[in-house]
């Protein structure tokens, strides 16, 4: 929840347009609550702080996202100034089209080249951005200024902030959030309410949903809060756990003391005291397979959830808003964990410990940067670094060699959503602690993961056509639907942190993310309009299915997972492609838009219309259990 534009968007329009185009697709931003991260929730509209920026809100029935309508730009990279040569690859965008010969609906896949730079040198990403600068407001180049440090990656030092926004992206999201622009007006709205708008993919332009706070009328689960207060007294926490122990799927035993003092507030949908209410939804959202235990989601909710979030949340309402009480709610957060379970009594265990961690620190890292001019930030930062040092790098040093080693002995598919979270986490804390050294091996976790988990699939022997995978599949794409995007969402937040630091990640295996983006795109589309004729031959909605996914045992047919070819299976349709609880997630798609739209002109159509349906990028995170068991957020 929060809103910034990209004021320095790499493009360096002909004279006349500089103006009106300076930013290319700018952003709004925000921290969105999902089970995986604080992702950077962003949403894109063209305009720059210049004399021509629009002060008024757009006409009512567009929904303020004129830019997601529009074809790309015909000015693209290549009037940037670039010094030298560049090296042109291609990279292959999916376009989804029915089969002309047949005269059919059925939907076909074909791979469109479009020319790109292979790799974007830092000389050019730096010439495009001041460039950019120069045509900024006085006023905003001071406040820009103020908040930035200039320094070279290559010799050891930041810029500063770095994270996923700059110091220029911070003062146009004011700006532009001031000026009633959108669509930093309403994610500001968004981000400080907790109020949202949905969009039935069958009706987009008519909003079906509104509420004040992020809890759906009709739903009587409870859901994390979506709302920024300006006291962490209504906010309820923070919630540090001296011993935190996660197993799989996040879950911990409620006999494991000590648990939160308090339980975050219920609204007023749901009955029961808001700990009974709670520990009821917590005691049904596992299967247990030990009665004698209590097995429960609290650890996780207490750390990813909710304070991870709130404080990147709670540091971005600072800057968009300017009062000070949002800075000091975020660092309280931060130093209540780093004291609490980096205290010499603490812990931080389980088999989900270093997937946890990764989510949890990469929010409270990139908060840490955006508040660097506090008075109390040197200390808690020293803290934080303290106990992600002693606590938590060493469990996802560990997860990342054991698998990596794995890997590279041939075992397939060992890099996953895991490691695209570690590689986030590492990249922010290496830029928050100024590491040279952590930097560069995120970069080479990063490349190494894009490959292994995206790039193979469609390309490589072993994982193409032939074995019925298609290029912007990835490793966990018939899992379900939240993992890929676990997945796709670390690298694109990883890559932007890198940009911010003028290095081109983006581009990374022929710019397998792209086309990842795209075809995932096309799977939620597909998913949330339940239209399995949106699908390539061979895609089934497996909730469509006629065999719901109940019926593990039915004597007509049972589910398996095939670990070896990553994918359900039916025993009576064993070639099919299944695709499992496919849902949207805020994963930092308005990042990956940005990029690949807004700086490269690319046509990444799939994921406009996506976007089209969720702005700001938004998630309601609810703790509920369908009638087989599974849990459902």
């Amino acid at each position: 929840m929060l809103i910034a534009s990209h004021a320095h968007v790499c493009k360096r329009w002909p004279s006349s347009d500089m103006p009106n185009r300076l930013t290319g697709r700018c952003m709004a931003l925000r921290p969105v609550l999902s089970k995986h991260r604080s992702a950077v929730l962003c949403s894109s509209s063209r305009g720059a702080a210049t004399a021509d920026t629009p002060s008024s809100a757009p006409t009512p029935g567009t929904r303020g996202r004129h830019d997601l309508n529009a074809p790309p730009c015909a000015t693209t990279w290549r009037n940037w100034p670039v010094g030298g040569e560049v090296v042109i690859v291609e990279a292959k965008l999916p376009v989804f089209q029915k089969d002309k010969k047949t005269c059919s609906s059925t939907i076909k896949v074909l791979y469109q080249q479009h020319d790109v730079p292979s790799q974007l040198a830092t000389k050019i990403i730096k010439d495009t951005k001041k460039a950019a600068f120069d045509k900024l407001y006085p006023e905003l180049q001071q406040y820009i200024n103020d908040l930035a440090t200039k320094a070279d990656v290559n010799n050891g030092k930041f810029v500063h902030p770095g994270g996923t926004v700059s110091a220029a992206e911070l003062a146009l999201m004011k700006f532009l959030a001031d000026k009633g622009t959108q669509p930093q007006k309403t994610a500001k709205e968004s981000l400080i309410s907790g109020s949202y708008e949905y969009f039935d993919p069958a009706n987009p332009d008519k909003c079906v949903v509104k509420t004040g706070k992020g809890y759906p009328e009709k739903n009587p689960s409870w859901f994390v809060p979506l709302d920024c207060p300006e006291s962490l007294s209504e906010y309820g926490g923070p919630y540090p756990i001296k011993h935190v122990n996660m197993d799989w799927g996040g879950v911990s035993s409620l006999e494991q003391k000590p648990l939160p003092q308090t339980i975050p507030a219920c609204k007023a949908n749901s009955s029961g005291t808001p700990s009974q209410t709670l520990n009821k939804i917590m005691a049904a959202a596992v299967k247990q397979k030990d009665d004698k235990k209590h097995l429960s989601l609290i650890q996780h909710i207490a750390f990813v959830e909710l304070d991870s979030n709130m404080a990147y949340k709670q540091a971005i309402a600072y800057h968009s808003t300017g009062k000070a009480c949002h800075a000091d709610n975020a660092l309280a957060i931060i130093k209540e964990w780093a004291e609490t379970n980096g205290h010499k009594d603490g812990c931080w265990e389980g088999h989900n410990g270093p997937l946890e961690g990764a989510w949890g620190i990469a929010a409270m890292a990139r908060a840490l940067e955006l508040l660097r001019k506090r008075p109390n930030y040197t200390d808690i930062k020293g803290k934080f670094e303290g106990w992600v040092r002693s606590r938590i790098t060493p469990k996802m040093a560990d997860h990342v060699t054991c698998t990596c080693k794995k890997a590279d002995a041939g075992v397939p598919n060992q890099l996953n959503n895991w490691h695209s979270s570690i590689v986030e986490a590492e990249m922010a804390m290496a830029i928050l602690t100024d590491d040279k050294t952590r930097f560069d091996n995120a970069v080479g976790l990063f490349h190494k993961t894009v490959e292994d988990y995206v790039w193979k699939w469609g390309r490589q022997k072993g994982y193409n056509e032939v074995n019925g995978r298609c290029m912007g599949e990835c490793t966990e794409t018939y899992r379900d639907g939240c993992h890929p995007q676990f997945g796709l969402g670390g690298l694109i937040q990883a890559a932007e942190m890198a940009w911010q630091q003028d290095q081109d990640l983006y581009c990374s295996n022929e710019y397998a993310l792209a086309t990842a983006m795209e075809f995932k795109a096309r799977v939620i589309r597909a998913g949330l309009a339940k239209d399995m004729s949106m699908l390539p031959p061979g895609f089934e909605l497996q909730d469509l299915t006629k065999q719901p996914w109940k019926s593990f045992d039915d004597k007509l047919g049972k589910w398996d997972y095939d670990t070896a070819e990553q994918k359900w299976k039916y025993t009576l349709d064993t070639d099919k492609k299944y695709l499992r609880d496919i849902s949207f997630l805020p994963c930092g798609w308005e990042i990956g838009y940005n990029h690949y739209a807004g700086r490269l002109g690319l046509p990444m159509t799939e994921t406009a219309e996506l976007l089209k349906l969720r702005w700001p990028e938004w998630l309601v995170s609810c703790l509920c259990t369908n009638d087989d068991g599974r849990t459902t957020s």
